[in-house]
């Protein structure tokens, strides 16, 4: 790895180095002050030794260039492209974005509602289709390689912008004076012609990629069995899947990963023909897979604040609670095209497709029938190791629509009746109480394989759910002002669940000890991290624990519903500070949402009233 370049150090007579955002095995992007105009930009240094072949500084120069002409808002633009002769290496110039990339919202979300999805993949469809109007192909669409930015503008609108045009080429180029043959792309993303050295690219190579971008976006799931953590996939049964096994509905890959019904009717014979693998089958271009998809999914929508979230300011809790993007101007929350703060922590397991393999590092496999291969991956996101799978989401009974709360009684043993609707609300669900005393009530719930457990309380507070194994507790929380991203953290503590536990690992980046003490039927929380204190309240069932927390003085509750998919109904405890006894909560479903592609989002959380 090469030496980090100091602030001021100036990179092709005109851009000044500002400070480090990331390093790669690729190389390394910083932002920098642009000497002529004043203005932040993102710069992207390649490895010196990538491009040493002859003239290949020169062919990265002008595929660079090439993809600046591209006319379209949704490509990030290319400022400008060269080689310095001082440091030796190459260099790439774009604006400086603020938002967040497809892959990171997707690890937080797990997928996108189908407006959302409509609108996203429309953008990411022009954007392809103004490349392809111009003659360039991308090679290397994937989530990393997508970036939602927030526009400064008073609508606050999301621009959707695709990244690292015209860098797979030439890389796929310096690549043949290598005795070995490399196929530049993400395996998972690429089509059965990137696979062979001969292969002719296309547009049609695009809508391949497309149209399995598509499906991960609505499904939350790669559509190839092997590219999954739960699949335990290899690179060799990853190629048979593309190369040769028959390619099944979309529909029916949906309902095997658990997600049956998430596919708009015709979604399958446009994906279907998406993944001809003769590319004279395919759409031509992106421009006609975009026009055809566009009545399938219907209208689209973005919500900025769901899919960005908004500025962190601390919390009790070590996240962050939502300010506007608009009140937070002096420090982005991710300057593209790398992330400035790393995305939540996803699911460990085999993860990706080589685990551990560095970037610009091969592979060779052998398949039968399938020859051997060597292939390059994630050749130029400037990431470490190959990045994970989109984290698969377990099946889980429906809990949206109406519910009838059908017995319920008070810690004091009073009995209430009403009605709870449940809601999606980002990563989370939104519940709220209508008693038939009149009294409302707010919450945010997460799910879990038989389980939904509720906090609500006075914004900011947060839901924790934990599995306890001998002295450790595995668990993620959520802050209810920002239900777009779960965190995750690992405690470390007394077998009895009573006593001091040390956060021994969280996704928010933050340490602190979390205390349990038993009080009748529930536990009383303190928790101190690196951002402040708080404490709530807490129930048991096994070896599973779920907390709300809030801020000292304000006061949390939590509810915990077992549920019963065959008769749709949910049993539960539920917990105040003030008492120590627990209440309990029956509901049934009375009916659930009508089915509509078009439905908005659910609205925003409210304090209770």
């Amino acid at each position: 790895m090469e030496a980090q370049l100091t602030p001021g150090t100036v990179v092709g007579g005109d851009f000044r180095v500002v400070s480090l955002l990331a390093r790669g095995g690729m190389g390394a992007v910083y932002v920098a002050e642009q000497i002529s105009t004043a203005r932040p930009r993102a710069l992207k240094l390649l490895r010196r030794d990538l491009l040493a072949s002859p003239g290949m500084a020169e062919r990265f120069t002008l595929e660079a260039r090439v993809a600046a002409r591209i006319r379209s808002d949704h490509v990030v633009e290319v400022i400008g492209a060269g080689y310095d002769p001082h440091l030796a290496a190459p260099w790439l110039a774009m604006e400086l974005l603020e938002g967040r990339s497809l892959d990171a919202i997707l690890a937080a979300r797990g997928r996108l509602s189908l407006p959302e999805a409509s609108e996203v993949l429309r953008q990411i469809g022009a954007g392809l289709a103004a490349a392809h109007q111009a003659g360039v192909v991308h090679r290397d669409l994937k989530p990393e390689n997508v970036f939602l930015a927030a526009q400064r503008d008073a609508s606050r609108a999301l621009r959707v912008k695709i990244l690292d045009f015209g860098i797979a080429k030439v890389l796929a180029e310096a690549s043949l004076a290598s005795p070995a043959t490399v196929a530049v792309g993400t395996p998972r993303w690429m089509s059965p012609e990137q696979t062979e050295s001969t292969g002719a690219v296309s547009p049609a190579s695009d809508v391949w990629s497309f149209g399995l971008l598509a499906y991960a976006v609505i499904t939350g799931r790669y559509f190839w069995r092997a590219a999954t953590a739960a699949g335990g996939g290899t690179i060799t049964q990853l190629l048979r899947e593309v190369l040769a096994d028959p390619i099944p509905l979309a529909s029916m890959r949906a309902g095997e990963q658990g997600m049956p019904g998430a596919l708009p009717p015709g979604f399958d014979a446009w994906l279907a023909r998406c993944l001809e693998r003769d590319p004279r089958r395919r759409f031509p271009n992106a421009g006609e897979a975009v026009q055809a998809l566009g009545p399938i999914l219907g209208p689209g929508h973005l919500d900025v604040g769901m899919l960005l979230g908004a500025a962190p300011s601390p919390s009790p809790f070590g996240g962050s609670v939502p300010q506007t993007l608009a009140s937070h101007t002096s420090a982005p929350v991710v300057t593209g095209p790398i992330i400035a703060t790393p995305p939540p922590r996803r699911p460990a397991g085999r993860g990706g497709l080589v685990a551990g393999l560095a970037i610009g590092g091969t592979v060779a496999l052998a398949a039968a029938g399938l020859g051997v291969a060597h292939f390059a991956f994630d050749a130029f996101s400037l990431k470490t190791v190959v990045a994970p799978p989109i984290a698969p989401l377990p099946p889980t009974p429906v809990l949206d629509g109406t519910w009838s709360i059908t017995a319920a009684s008070t810690p004091q043993g009073n009995a209430y009746q009403g009605l709870v609707e449940i809601a999606p609300l980002g990563a989370a669900k939104r519940v709220g109480w209508t008693l038939h005393t009149g009294e409302k009530q707010e919450g945010v719930g997460l799910v879990e394989p038989g389980h939904f457990d509720v906090a609500w309380g006075v914004i900011p507070y947060a839901i924790a759910v934990y599995t306890l194994s001998g002295s450790a507790l595995q668990g993620r929380f959520l802050e209810a002002g920002a239900p777009f991203e779960i965190h995750s953290e690992d405690l470390t503590g007394p077998a009895n669940l009573e006593g001091t536990f040390t956060i021994a690992r969280s996704s928010s980046g933050h340490g602190g000890t979390v205390t349990f003490t038993r009080d009748g039927g529930r536990l009383l929380v303190q928790r101190a991290t690196t951002t402040g204190g708080a404490r709530g309240v807490g129930l048991r069932e096994g070896n599973r624990v779920a907390v709300a927390f809030s801020p000292t003085g304000t006061g949390a509750g939590i509810v915990s519903y077992v549920i019963d998919p065959g008769d749709r109904s949910m049993r539960g405890l539920w917990s105040v500070s003030a008492t120590p006894a627990p209440g309990r909560e029956a509901l049934q479903l009375l009916a659930p949402p009508p089915a509509s592609p078009a439905a908005p989002p659910a609205p925003p959380l409210l304090a209770p009233r």
